[in-house]
């Protein structure tokens, strides 16, 4: 009688554990984070390492009709912006803008592994401009980049492009040209340990 008990406690424990482990999995506990996957490098955005002297907002000119398709793009603060690793060997990727609306979609990488320094000079770039996207989740706009523009050209000043197993910092600023209308921009993300 005593070894039915504890088989039902052994049971009843194993029970329990999977269906702790069904719910994390679900909510996500123990699913590893998704990666988007990363663009090619625009070969028409220079990059050089340096110090950022713009202010952290999206600016805008250019005609009319195009600014005014950009939206609350235009004016959006960029300052603590959100990230997400990209499948490049080390990449970042993040979306500028406002939730609802067109976004400016900016991705980093590297053609081999970062280390722990500070890797600015060696960060290459691509960015798309986002008009309309299937969702307004920054991660669904992330993904979202073959129905986005690419810029023709851009000149990016990185401060600081760092890659840690705990923590990873990108700040930098950039002057982007999409159809006729110059996107001037700085950005700042930081993933703290």
């Amino acid at each position: 009688m005593a070894h039915n008990q504890r088989m039902r406690r052994r049971t009843g424990t194993l029970v329990g554990l999977e269906i702790l482990v069904g719910v994390a999995m679900l909510s996500g506990c123990f699913s590893s984070p998704d990666e988007v996957a990363a663009p090619p490098v625009n070969p028409g955005i220079a990059n050089v390492a340096g110090m950022v002297t713009m202010p952290f907002r999206v600016d805008c000119a250019g005609p009319a009709n195009e600014v005014a398709l950009l939206g609350s793009l235009c004016g959006s603060v960029t300052i603590s912006a959100a990230w997400r690793r990209t499948d490049a060997p080390d990449g970042m990727a993040m979306s500028l803008g406002p939730g609802a609306g067109p976004s400016l979609l900016l991705y980093n990488r590297l053609d081999s592994e970062a280390g722990d320094g500070n890797v600015a000079a060696n960060a290459k770039y691509s960015a798309y401009v986002l008009l309309s996207a299937s969702s307004d989740s920054p991660n669904a706009k992330l993904d979202g980049w073959p129905n986005g523009e690419p810029v023709t050209t851009g000149t990016v000043t990185s401060q600081l492009v760092q890659f840690q197993a705990c923590s990873s910092t990108w700040i930098a600023e950039g002057t982007f040209s999409w159809r006729s209308t110059t996107i001037s921009v700085a950005w700042s993300a930081a993933n703290a340990c």
